[in-house]
């Protein structure tokens, strides 16, 4: 669980690949009544726009720091990038 993202969600490696999903999942069927889909709707774009809150910063970091070291500046010039 990550602090800023709120409920949990799962950190999923995938066999065979060097790959890993991060994910959230709750239990319901596209067969349920309308007015459970739309409730599930609202979870979908409430997990989202939270996921993107907490992570998007995150990867945004990361590939600032990886351009900094594939320019060739140096480790300690992109310790300050991670916040």
């Amino acid at each position: 669980m990550h602090p800023g993202y709120g409920s949990g969600f799962a950190w999923e490696s995938l066999d065979g690949r060097r790959v890993c999903r991060i994910a959230a999942y709750r239990p319901g069927s596209i067969d349920d009544p309308s007015s459970s889909i739309e409730e599930y709707h609202k979870w979908a774009i409430d997990h989202v726009l939270r996921f993107e809150k907490v992570f998007v910063p995150q990867l945004v970091s990361v590939a600032t720091q990886l351009t900094m070291l594939l320019s060739g500046e140096k480790w300690s010039d992109c310790a300050s990038v991670s916040d």
